[in-house]
């Protein structure tokens, strides 16, 4: 049975406009993607679906920190965020 949760976060992520939403979604995928690649029982073409997908993301990830928005996951949680 072919398993498309991770075509829809793909999806999603690639639709969604909102920067603060972004890197959740496209973290929802590549978690998705990477569950779905550590199966036996996909195919050759499925695999390399999965790769083109994965490359995708992060292609738009790339591009949305050139924009300035860079995931709010990370900075969230960097060094400098954090008030001693």
């Amino acid at each position: 049975m072919l398993d498309t949760n991770w075509l829809k976060l793909y999806e999603a992520a690639m639709l969604e406009m909102n920067p603060d939403k972004l890197a959740t979604c496209i973290g929802a995928a590549e978690q998705a993607i990477a569950q779905r690649e550590s199966l036996v029982d996909i195919t050759e073409p499925e695999r390399r679906k999965l790769a083109d997908a994965r490359s995708m993301l992060t292609t738009l990830s790339r591009i949305a920190s050139s924009q300035g928005n860079a995931p709010r996951l990370t900075q969230r949680y960097s060094r400098d965020n954090i008030n001693d």
